[in-house]
């Protein structure tokens, strides 16, 4: 089951997506998938080293993108409920061991983000609540699929079957509960809160738990595909499906990776730039840049702080993206960029020259 999960992984086109850009979302589902495998082996066999690991591993993963508290949090309600169902689910060694390993990962998480976490807190504040979507988790599984109709259709028969089967299955029915949980309690939280910033690609944590069930879908049916002389031409046929859905899905993975605009934006900043050009990026995701740019690149988060640092260069070239949530700040910077200097699109983006003659 694992090897046909981390196949389809490897096809999957948003898996792909971000697996070639300067994102986050690939290292939060590697470590918050190897966070829930440690703990569901401490529940089995608590100790020392699984802890550490356990602790490390959970940390990374809200490193690597803040969502992944949200699969941490259900681990936690897991063994809470656990416990509070029958206590002899859970030994003491284990929850006394889990109970330390939880405190130290909150505490090694506030450490990676002990320099933003106020930044953090104050967006949050300032930015507010974006509408209710009751149609989030469908274009989610449709992201997930592969943004094909088809594809995310058949995929979420699989997904759906995967996760009865493993529910049937007395050896892996606390996995099935698990697995379940991680998709069902974030979604439920977020979609009550639908904050102003959200976008399927923030749940890609939990996408390899989605090839692990679609996995357990192909493997359920292979199972109890036909009987005696059918069984043949019936797994023949799911073989020839397979591997068709899999080739279409690799092809469209390479092919129609989407661009964002980052890196053409990036190249086209450092094309040709003279010694001593001062690279900025201001409005909605400039700070993404700094991922693109081998040189530096100033971030000012105030006009006055973007004429302070550029006010003795000869040359400017500043970045620039138009959201509903970008700054007065910004906006400002922008209008008196494009009343100082030449501007260029890309997209979204706007490149804004500022050439100073020399003294």
């Amino acid at each position: 089951m694992g090897l046909l999960a981390a196949l389809f992984l490897a096809v999957l086109p948003m898996h792909v997506q971000y697996s070639v850009t300067a994102r986050g979302y690939t290292g939060a589902a590697l470590f918050t998938v190897v966070a829930t495998g440690l703990f569901l082996r401490m529940l089995k066999c608590p100790n020392k080293k699984n802890s550490i690991l356990f602790a490390v591993s959970g940390a990374l993963a809200i490193w690597m993108h803040l969502y992944s508290a949200l699969a941490i949090g259900v681990l936690v309600i897991y063994v809470v409920v656990m416990a509070a169902r029958n206590p002899r689910n859970i030994s003491a060694g284990a929850f006394r061991m889990l109970a330390i390993a939880f405190t130290a990962l909150v505490a090694l998480a506030t450490f990676f983000h002990a320099a933003v976490l106020l930044k953090i807190f104050y967006t949050i504040a300032i930015r507010g609540r974006g509408e209710f979507n009751p149609l989030f988790p469908i274009e989610i599984l449709r992201d997930f699929g592969g943004n094909s109709l088809t594809f995310a259709v058949g995929a979420t028969i699989l997904f759906a079957v995967g996760i009865f089967s493993l529910g049937t299955d007395q050896r892996h029915r606390h996995v099935c509960w698990l697995m379940a949980s991680l998709f069902v309690i974030p979604l439920l939280i977020t979609c009550s809160l639908h904050p102003l910033d959200f976008f399927t690609r923030f749940f890609f944590f939990y996408l390899p738990f989605y090839a692990i069930a679609i996995a357990a879908g192909c493997i359920w049916i292979w199972r109890f595909a036909g009987h005696g002389r059918a069984i043949v031409a019936t797994r023949g046929t799911l073989v020839i499906a397979f591997a068709i859905a899999v080739g279409v899905l690799a092809r469209n993975a390479v092919r129609d990776v989407p661009e964002e605009g980052f890196r053409r934006v990036a190249c086209a900043m450092m094309q040709k730039a003279p010694p001593g050009t001062a690279l900025c990026s201001i409005g909605a995701g400039g700070e993404l840049l700094a991922y693109y740019i081998k040189d530096p690149l100033l971030l000012p988060e105030t006009f006055d702080a973007l004429r302070a640092e550029t006010d003795n260069k000869a040359e400017v070239r500043c970045a620039y993206r138009e959201r509903s949530w970008t700054t007065a700040e910004h906006r400002r910077a922008a209008a008196w960029l494009a009343t100082q200097g030449t501007l260029q699109s890309y997209g979204d983006f706007v490149i804004y020259t500022l050439r100073r003659p020399p003294h």
